[in-house]
């Protein structure tokens, strides 16, 4: 067996109970969002790209300690305030969970490249000094332990968004409540004002406003309407905020 070879399947060999490399996919989705998966991605996509990482698959779970929740070391939001303001956190969150796990991907990447060039250049020297080349099994080993510390981080930030998305699945009846809050609050807005035109007519006076017999008949008209206008308004602006709220997911 060639000496290169030979000390290939001996490096390899002392890697082997580290990497448990998996395979992953990486594309850019129709948001214009790096995903990553251990699952191809859809048809739709054009190209993707194999990453190797390690297999922090071992799906970590939120843990209760006390009255909390955690993900590893990272302590789970408390969810508190109306079901708006609850999904718009969610979402926030889970955006965030999302490009935090990117960029922690992107680092162990880099970290694993610069761990297989160390590993090439000691090949390259043993083959040089027939075997007696120096070894890089110190600095190999410090990029192990940035990579378990990469696979740890990841595993909590995966067990964030699964909580996450949990989370607002538990909400979707609440999210859907409240979009139907909002378009029944404007339709009925929009009635009441088509039945004050339909009642009283337009006053389209403009300028200085002579208030006579037909003034005042409209203005009495239009009084009967104008204070359930302002509440539905009200209610209206406020169905809106919360509607707007949850429309980033």
């Amino acid at each position: 067996m060639a000496l290169r070879n030979l000390i290939i399947i001996l490096v390899l060999t002392g890697l082997s109970g580290f990497t448990h490399a998996g395979k992953v996919y990486k594309w850019i989705d129709e948001n214009g969002a790096t995903q990553y998966s251990q699952k191809p991605p859809p048809k739709s996509v054009d190209t993707s790209s194999e990453v190797n990482v390690g297999q922090h698959a071992n799906l970590m779970k939120p843990e209760k300690r006390g009255k909390k929740y955690y993900c590893g070391d990272y302590q789970l939001p408390r969810m508190r305030g109306n079901p708006a303001n609850i999904i718009s956190r969610l979402q926030e969150n889970l955006i965030s969970w999302q490009r935090e796990k990117e960029r922690q991907y992107e680092q162990r990447l880099n970290v694993t490249k610069r761990m297989n060039e160390s590993i090439s250049r000691s090949i390259d020297r043993r083959i040089k000094y027939n075997g007696r080349g120096g070894s890089s099994s110190s600095y190999t080993d410090s990029h192990k332990k940035n990579l378990r510390r990469y696979d740890r981080t990841i595993a909590q930030i995966d067990c964030k968004i699964k909580w996450g998305q949990t989370k607002l699945e538990e909400y979707a009846d609440e999210k859907k409540s409240i979009a139907a809050k909002y378009e029944s609050s404007m339709g009925m807005l929009n009635d009441l004002q088509q039945r004050k035109i339909a009642t009283c007519g337009q006053d389209n006076r403009e300028g200085v406003i002579v208030v006579d017999n037909e003034y005042r008949a409209y203005q009495r008209c239009t009084r009967q309407f104008d204070q359930q206008i302002r509440r539905l308004k009200r209610e209206s602006k406020k169905a809106e905020r919360d509607y707007e709220s949850i429309q980033g997911w």
